[in-house]
């Protein structure tokens, strides 16, 4: 513990809150004819009432109401853990030294710890205090001494020690959505080539989840889900027939407490849901996967024009370079071709129909990479899996950097410290596994619903990192519970505890994913993920796998796993019903 001393003498009288209890005890007292005892009793109902012990001694001691003791000026959340206290003493209390510690117990007069001052009546000082480890409400206590070494009733004070305090105002809110994104293809989540250098520099200072899950496993329920706080089978836009929504999302709830909100979108399902916004620029013509570099214009530029500054801004964002096809022309896919990764990685033949303009052509490659692989073996394209996986890369690093311009701009206006800054993925992205190539939105496996989930925190200069299973869908009342704002009845939920304690609580946050197969009205797929077990089912079969041991889902386990299977599908039945 340090203690940095700012001491003032002055006569300032504190009254401490008392309970309605105290008050009534100290007033019975001083009308009865024992009211010696006036010192002692308050003392008593003060350690009931605060938990902190009473003094040493007795005889002069001062009782609660005459000591006070506040935290950060009667903050209730801290992030530091050194805070500032002020603590007390009335003008009829003689003072020669103080004692702080968060331990309840009453120190001795002479025990260790005191800190002497000039012996005064009444006292008023502000010390720097260090808190203890660990996350969670810490309680104060201070005592006072006199020259006769009585020791006065405690004086305490609660405040909650968080990583990450609720916000005492409304905070800029950035939320970046790379669309396709696989999270394992990031090197702050393990991945060997160097496809995100500027997610990686925001990750030092940032919430990292190791295990974020999306809704579902293609673009428009995943936004809808984003935006709305839902399971994608408690909301209507799952399907290509959808309209417009009308229900209430994070920018209408912003937008009621003062948010001016602005969307910035590349895929063309997006403008279904971002018709609420108050500002929108749409880059979804057809030149899927080229309109990065001219939406973060567009942002940056409105950034560069944004005066407002007593007003909050959300700017949602979405990239969508990562998506199929892969451009082989952005600058980055010489570099990820011959390298380690690709000379050491097993190839795989891939096939696509000769229409499929995502398929690779001599043509397209630079002169460099057709120098280093020569001509297709077929004559027509390029069937080797890594080349693919190559171009795939290559388009991350190119939406990275776009997300490192923003940082730029941000920084450049000085509202980088102080704005929350989200990236995530809608989904992820089948690359070989389970019989298909280079696509999504046809299954519920994890390559295509694990996603990447960083969170920076205004003030947040260190890296933490959240293991346990948690959802897209807490993004929306994570925000909202950081601004203050009530996020009403929906079924994601803040991460603010998870982050803080480092629990998930599964039975208040069951990490559920949902797909209607074919995107109009085929087959629903349902998967559910609990204390490393997955299950996935549809009206005629499931399928069970243990994630720790089969990380890729290659073995169903469902018929030998009856146990397992029956008790996801019960816990599943709490939420999802066929």
């Amino acid at each position: 513990m340090r203690l940095r001393i700012n001491q003032s003498f002055l006569n300032i009288f504190f009254i401490r809150n008392l309970t309605k209890r105290d008050r009534f005890v100290s007033f019975t007292l001083m009308r009865s004819p024992g009211w010696l005892l006036l010192t002692f009793l308050p003392l008593a109902a003060a350690f009931i009432a605060n938990g902190c012990g009473g003094g040493g001694t007795s005889g002069d001691a001062a009782p609660p109401e005459n000591v006070s003791l506040s935290i950060n000026g009667g903050q209730t959340y801290t992030s530091s853990k050194t805070v500032s206290l002020n603590i007390g003493a009335t003008d009829n209390v003689a003072v020669s030294g103080y004692y702080i510690s968060e331990s309840p117990s009453a120190p001795l007069p002479d025990a260790a710890g005191w800190v002497d001052v000039q012996p005064s009546q009444g006292y008023n000082g502000t010390i720097s205090y260090e808190l203890s480890e660990n996350y969670g409400d810490k309680q104060v206590c201070a005592w006072f001494r006199d020259s006769s070494s009585n020791v006065s009733a405690a004086a305490s004070a609660v405040v909650n020690l968080a990583f990450v305090a609720p916000s005492v105002s409304n905070p800029n809110i950035i939320m970046v959505v790379v669309d396709t994104l696989r999270v394992d293809h990031l090197p702050v989540y393990g991945y060997s080539r160097d496809t995100s250098p500027n997610i990686s520099t925001l990750a030092a200072s940032s919430v990292v989840f190791s295990n974020a899950y999306s809704a579902a496993p293609w673009t428009l329920p995943s936004f809808a889900s984003m935006l709305l706080g839902k399971f994608a089978f408690n909301h209507d836009y799952n399907t290509l027939q959808t309209q417009a929504v009308t229900e209430k999302m994070l920018p209408g709830l912003l937008q009621d407490n003062g948010y001016h909100t602005v969307s910035v979108q590349t895929n063309p399902f997006v403008p279904y849901l971002h018709g609420s916004f108050d500002e929108k620029g749409d880059f979804t013509d057809e030149n899927i996967g080229l309109n990065d570099g001219a939406a973060a214009n567009y942002t940056i530029n409105w950034l560069n024009n944004w005066s407002d500054e007593k007003r909050s801004f959300f700017l949602f964002i979405g990239l969508i370079s990562p998506h199929w096809p892969y451009k082989t022309g952005n600058g980055y896919f010489p570099y990820f071709v011959m390298d380690p990764l690709y000379t050491s990685s097993s190839q795989a033949l891939v096939s696509f129909p000769l229409s499929n303009d995502g398929a690779i052509t001599y043509d397209a490659l630079p002169e460099e990479v057709q120098a280093a692989i020569g001509a297709p073996s077929n004559g027509e394209y390029y069937m080797d899996s890594r080349l693919y996986v190559a171009a795939y890369d290559s388009e991350i690093r190119y939406a990275d950097e776009q997300i490192g311009r923003l940082i730029s701009t941000l920084k450049s206006k000085n509202l980088y410290n102080d704005s929350v800054i989200i990236i995530t993925s809608d989904h992820g992205e089948n690359m070989v596994e389970h019989d298909t190539y280079f696509t999504h939105g046809d299954n519920v496996y994890n390559s295509l619903l694990r996603v990447p989930l960083l969170i920076k925190f205004p003030g947040q200069t260190s890296a933490k990192t959240v293991a346990g299973d948690v959802r897209t869908i807490d993004i929306l009342p994570t925000a909202l519970d950081y601004a203050g704002i009530d996020s009403g009845d929906i079924d994601g939920k803040s991460l603010l505890p998870v982050i803080n304690d480092g629990n998930v609580d599964f039975a208040e946050r069951p990490v559920i994913s949902y797909l209607l197969k074919n995107l109009v009205a085929g087959t629903r797929l349902v998967s559910v993920v609990k204390d490393g077990y997955k299950l996935i089912k549809n009206p005629v079969i499931s399928e069970f796998y243990v994630l720790a041991e089969d990380e890729d889902e290659i073995y169903n386990l469902a018929a030998s796993k009856n146990d397992g299977v029956n008790a996801l599908s019960e816990y599943l039945l709490q939420f999802y019903a066929y």
